[in-house]
C-alpha cells in the first residue's frame, strides 16, 4: 500500500450553532492529508483532525486546551485545584485540559471570566463554604428598593 505523505486537501468544516441543533456557517481550511496512490482517494490524519477542530472551537468561542491549561498555571492551581472550583471532576477537567473534550459552554464562560479577571478565585472558593446560609439568604423578602431594581 503505497501512500504520498505531505499532501494538502481542501476541506468544509461546518461550524455548529451553540445549541449545537444547527449549522451556524462554513469554513474551507487547507489539512494535511496522505493520498492513496491506487485509488487516488485522500486519508486525513490526526493533525487534519486536530486542526479542524480546533477552528470549530476558536469559532464557536471555546478555549483551546492550551489556554485552559495556560490559565490554570497562571492562576497556580493545580487540576484537582481547579476541578474542585469549578465544581466538577478533576478527570473531567482533565479531559478539557488535555482537549479529549472541548468544555461546556457553561465551564467555558466561568474559566473565560477567570481569564479576563472578570470573576475573582476567592469567589470561587467562598462557593464551596457549606457554612453559607444560602437558604435563608434566599428566604429573607427583599427591600422595595430591592425588589423593584431586580432584572432578570
Amino acid at each position: 500500500m503505497n501512500a504520498k505523505y505531505n499532501s494538502t486537501t481542501e476541506v468544509w468544516v461546518n461550524i455548529p450553532t451553540l445549541d449545537g441543533n444547527d449549522i451556524a456557517e462554513k469554513i474551507q481550511i487547507t489539512v494535511p492529508c496522505r493520498i492513496e496512490e491506487s485509488s487516488g482517494e485522500e486519508f486525513l490524519g490526526g493533525e487534519a483532525l486536530r486542526m479542524i477542530d480546533k477552528i470549530k472551537a476558536r469559532h464557536m468561542g471555546l478555549l483551546l486546551p492550551e489556554e485552559v491549561r495556560q490559565l490554570r498555571k497562571r492562576l497556580g492551581l493545580t487540576q484537582k485545584d481547579i476541578s474542585e472550583l469549578l465544581q466538577i471532576g478533576a478527570k473531567s477537567y482533565l479531559c478539557r485540559e488535555s482537549g479529549r473534550e472541548r468544555p461546556s459552554r457553561v465551564i467555558n464562560i466561568l474559566l473565560r471570566a477567570l481569564a479576563d479577571d472578570k470573576l475573582d478565585i476567592n469567589y470561587l472558593r467562598s462557593l464551596r463554604d457549606p457554612s453559607r446560609k444560602w437558604g435563608r439568604m434566599v428566604a429573607e423578602p427583599a427591600s422595595e428598593y430591592e425588589a423593584s431594581n431586580f432584572v432578570i
